[in-house]
């Protein structure tokens, strides 16, 4: 895989006007929209958000037992 050079802050600010003026797009310019995408490492800013991780987590472990559940109650109608 090639190596990749940094580029300064000055540089950064030249492709983000080339893309905001049209003259690049955001592909031609190497960049990637990750916007409301956080890194599954990344820790919780709050306790808020750390308990709201949690709760997501937990649904996505039960969703299984729910359809199955589910199925079952069907089933044997």
């Amino acid at each position: 895989m090639p190596q990749r050079s940094k580029a300064s802050s000055e540089e950064k600010v030249d492709i983000v006007r080339g893309c905001l003026k049209g003259d690049w797009s955001m592909e031609e310019a190497g960049l990637e929209d990750r916007r409301g995408k956080r890194k599954k490492d990344q820790t919780p800013r709050t306790e808020l958000e750390r308990a709201q991780i949690e709760i997501e987590q937990l649904k996505h472990k039960l969703y299984p037992s729910e359809m199955e559940n589910a199925l079952l109650k069907n089933w044997t109608r």
